[in-house]
């Protein structure tokens, strides 16, 4: 497909501005809404998952590629697992990860897309529209851009070796249930209430591992970026590496679309037995 990243910056810069754009009046008048699963959904959400949707068919139509599918948080067009299997690409897409801290004003939200190629990191981009970042990875290259400050970089911040003298100030996101059931014997467990934020923040460094059970388009684009980063995603219960997406990994029912059989992982390969090592699990 003709230039990829262009494409990809392209999406970023409209779907930031949509963001930004529908966020003043979503705190000035409370404009949002409840959905099956009792989350939240702005109107920023959906016309950012229509813009984006729009301009991949059309992306992917010039490009005269029909062997494709799209899955969607917030319109799926009820994209079957069978056709996600057989389709060469599949676009995931979080118009808004972290709703809930866009709609009180936080500013831990991110926009996220990515592109499997047969179920494997193809690309996939990560905005963070109120932090002015954006990380991005093509044919497993990483880039890391703050649009404000002029800053670009081609490889993620190191990740420090698990040491003794850092434990007790060692970090690790989570999602909200695993949270609240688990605890580390030295250091801290934590969540930004975002997902993909949580999963760039250990791409970039500033934890050591992202524990979650979500659904596809909360970490599709993190098991992408992870990738180009150097770090994997694994099954957290079965410590098994995830090379590919594939529908077997999923489960749907009325009020929850694409969510995960199990936990996953990402984390530095060298340092998944620390982290592992450090974690008590079910702490209720």
């Amino acid at each position: 497909m003709n230039d990829i990243e262009t494409f990809l910056l392209e999406l970023a810069d409209l779907s930031k501005g949509l963001a930004l754009f529908h966020r003043t009046s979503i705190l000035e008048n409370k404009t949002i809404e409840k959905k099956a699963d009792d989350t939240i959904v702005t109107e920023a959400d959906k016309s950012i998952s229509i813009i984006l949707q729009n301009k991949i068919n059309e992306f992917m139509s010039t490009n005269g590629v029909s062997d494709f599918v799209i899955i969607d948080e917030e319109y799926t067009s009820g994209t079957k697992e069978s056709d996600f299997d057989k389709s060469r690409y599949a676009w995931i897409i979080d118009p808004i990860d972290g709703t809930l801290n866009y709609a009180c004003g936080l500013n831990s939200y991110a926009i996220s897309i990515a592109l499997l190629e047969d179920g494997e990191p193809c690309a996939a981009i990560v905005i963070l529209p109120s932090r002015h970042e954006i990380y991005m990875s093509v044919d497993g290259r990483f880039r890391y851009i703050n649009y404000i400050d002029s800053i670009t970089r081609q490889e993620p911040y190191k990740h420090p070796a698990v040491t003794e003298e850092i434990k007790d100030n060692f970090y690790i996101f989570g999602s909200n249930y695993f949270v609240s059931n688990n605890r580390l014997k030295r250091g801290v467990i934590m969540t930004t209430r975002s997902s993909v934020v949580n999963g760039v923040s250990t791409i970039d460094g500033s934890v050591a591992a992202s524990i979650e059970r979500v659904c596809i388009w909360d970490n599709a684009a993190i098991f992408v970026l992870a990738e180009a980063a150097g770090l994997k995603m694994y099954n957290y219960e079965t410590g098994e590496e995830i090379e590919k997406l594939t529908s077997d990994l999923f489960t749907s029912t009325d009020t929850k679309k694409w969510f995960w059989n199990f936990t996953t992982m990402i984390v530095r390969p060298d340092m998944k037995e620390s982290v592992e090592n450090l974690i008590l699990k079910d702490k209720a």
